[in-house]
């Protein structure tokens, strides 16, 4: 018997698993982060009713987090549960312009994979990009487009170079 081996008319049942959490604020309205490829780990963005626009890692909502991490739990990224999602304001996506009476948020993907852009709309209206895995797809701006134009211009002229050499070396090691 194969243990590796299954049937499809044998399905497996899912594995359902829930967690409750507690928040600081209550929520006015709640949204996902979503990018054109589904690369970046989601963000889960949230409208708080004192006017701030809250983004918070879905790794904080994983229902998976176990109570006691055991080295596969850690391996596998995830962390303790607890059961209170404390705020930190760096995560206040707003900073200090508050929007006040959020009746929806949506988030949209642009272009690139690291960036999603997040609309709420209520009694204001609040536009931003968020970066749910950091910026990993963009340059920086001191990046150095001179250097990599000159070593493509070097390895160009190099290669044709070693090309010429390696000629001449077949030519002499014919007539010998």
């Amino acid at each position: 018997y194969n243990d590796s081996a299954f049937s499809s008319f044998d399905p497996i049942e899912p594995v359902v698993q829930s967690k409750a959490y507690i928040l600081p604020y209550g929520v006015n309205a709640i949204q996902v982060t979503t990018t054109e490829k589904g690369i970046t780990s989601r963000d889960i963005i949230m409208a708080a009713p004192n006017g701030m626009l809250i983004e918070i890692p879905w790794i904080l909502f994983d229902p998976r987090r176990p109570l006691d991490l055991t080295l596969l739990d850690r391996e596998e990224g995830l962390i303790m549960y607890t059961p209170e999602i404390m705020i930190n304001f760096e995560s206040v996506i707003n900073y200090y312009k508050f929007v006040y009476n959020i009746r929806g948020i949506h988030t949209v993907a642009t272009g690139l994979e690291s960036t999603s852009v997040v609309f709420a709309y209520g009694l204001d209206l609040f536009y931003t990009r968020v970066f749910p895995s950091r910026i990993f797809d963009q340059l920086k701006d001191d990046f150095d487009f001179m250097f990599i134009g000159w070593s493509t211009v070097a390895f160009v002229v190099g290669s044709f170079i070693a090309k010429r050499f390696a000629a001449i070396h077949q030519t002499k090691k014919a007539w010998k």
